[in-house]
């Protein structure tokens, strides 16, 4: 049950956003890196911090998922940002991977219009979603976004996309629920939504971004009493203490994503559970990437 935090409104930062990707701790993923979501041979060494970015021009910055071959979580080049759960319900069969529209996304290069254009008569392709897409406002000085909210609220449904309003942009959370039917009031958004609030009005002017970096990760540890194990209890908790069992199951990486308003940007990932011969283990990796993104 992933789950991300954002605002689109601070002085200093056109972008904040933070996320837990919680998943199967055995499954084949690669850590962020910069790549071309090139085709993967071969699974890579889900623990490995080192993994050599293609030759050309690399344009996404993200980890990937290496079974369906796209990511949860992403930036590229020009700034554009997608952040992708998928929604809480029973299994099923689908033509098209949700991971992919994150991939799409990532690669195209038109405006943010386009992109969601590009969905159309993709109606009942995907298993359910939550999908945030944020793109820098074309010539914006200092850099500002755009954002949108694509949802198809369960598997094999239809499409929906709006503008985030006003209050989410401010500060706002997404995770599993079903957009308008009480996805938005799960009890660890409520709690994620005001420690954002709170971290940001406290933040000095100067702070560097490593700071305010170390602070929403710190946010994203936040787990409830008692340890979660199932799906209801997971509504509560920010974090999730590996659940037990045949595959054991909890949040595999934190990250957090800072643009600021001339164009820097700073992408932290760090490891939070990984699996281990002898059951799950604390991951202790960390990936740091400061670029500057040419969306401006």
């Amino acid at each position: 049950m992933c789950v991300g935090f954002w605002s689109l409104t601070h002085p200093d930062y056109a972008l904040i956003l933070c996320t837990n990707r919680d998943e199967y701790l055995d499954r084949p993923t690669a850590p962020a890196h910069w790549h071309n979501f090139e085709p993967v041979s071969s699974p890579l060494d889900q623990t490995s911090a080192e993994v050599t970015p293609p030759s050309g021009g690399a344009l996404v910055l993200s980890g990937r998922d290496l079974l369906a071959g796209g990511t949860w979580l992403g930036i590229n080049r020009l700034g554009r940002v997608g952040f992708l759960t998928n929604i809480t319900e029973a299994p099923g069969s689908y033509p098209l991977s949700r991971g992919a529209l994150l991939s799409n996304f990532l690669l195209q290069r038109g405006s943010l219009n386009a992109a969601v254009e590009e969905l159309e008569g993709k109606d009942g392709m995907f298993a359910g979603f939550n999908m945030l897409a944020f793109a820098p406002v074309p010539g914006s000085v200092p850099l500002s976004y755009d954002a949108r909210f694509i949802t198809d609220g369960h598997g094999g449904g239809v499409l929906h996309y709006r503008p985030l309003r006003e209050s989410e942009r401010a500060a706002c959370g997404l995770s599993n629920g079903v957009d308008g039917k009480g996805g938005e009031a799960y009890p660890k958004i409520l709690a994620g939504t005001a420690e954002l609030q709170a971290i940001i009005s406290s933040l000095p002017p100067d702070a560097p971004d490593d700071a305010l970096a170390d602070q929403l990760l710190d946010m994203l540890t936040s787990q409830a009493e008692p340890a979660p194990r199932d799906a209801e209890g997971r509504k509560s908790s920010i974090s999730i203490t590996p659940i037990p069992g045949t595959r054991a199951y909890g949040t595999r990486v934190s990250s957090v994503m800072l643009v600021r308003r001339d164009g820097s940007a700073l992408f932290v990932e760090r490891d939070r559970w990984v699996a281990g011969e002898r059951g799950a283990n604390d991951g202790g990796g960390e990936r740091r990437f400061q670029f500057s993104v040419s969306g401006i």
